[in-house]
């Protein structure tokens, strides 16, 4: 029997997740964005567990009437932590999401990289180019992105919002 039998992410409404939510609110310690989301029904959460055992939960969604399936939250208790990968994959097969949003209140820490090398190979895995966004002024974003391979190639505005920089990935170096 494989590891991954053991993880699941079992659908479930926001009031099962109420208590892991106010962990997660505390060791953010910061300003949750888009907290609103989940009492305005734009999300979707699931429990993660391990073993038959609730050692975590996300949260899949997005403003009506875009598709719900960004990741919004994600938060694995202390103890299975080293299973975060595993019940991060389970999450995504359960609710198809296709986008993860971070907060970047963990700067500095290697998080975010080992993120996008972990979203990287999933993309491979499924045949599939990566390809991420980040504001043209947030320097710290865009040194994490270069990091992992990727590289400004356009700049994409939209009418009333902010230009953001796309990175894609490359074998060879920027031109």
């Amino acid at each position: 029997m494989s590891v991954t039998s053991h993880v699941s992410a079992t659908p479930v409404g926001v009031d099962a997740i109420v208590a892991l939510r106010d962990e997660y609110r505390r060791e953010m310690a910061c300003q949750i964005v888009h907290d609103s989301w989940h009492p305005r029904g734009f999300t979707q959460s699931y429990l993660l567990q391990w073993d038959g055992e609730i050692v975590g939960y996300g949260s899949v969604g997005g403003v009506p009437p875009e598709a719900r399936n960004i990741v919004k939250e994600f938060f694995v208790g202390p103890a299975s932590r080293g299973m975060a990968l595993l019940l991060f994959r389970a999450l995504v097969d359960a609710s198809g999401a296709a986008v993860v949003e971070a907060q970047t209140n963990d700067q500095r820490t290697g998080l975010g990289s080992y993120l996008l090398q972990e979203l990287k190979r999933i993309c491979h895995e499924d045949g599939r180019i990566p390809a991420a966004r980040c504001h043209q002024d947030n320097a710290a974003s865009r040194r994490t992105l270069q990091r992992a391979g990727m590289f400004p190639c356009a700049h994409r505005t939209r009418e009333r919002r902010r230009a953001r920089i796309a990175l894609r990935l490359s074998k060879t170096s920027p031109p």
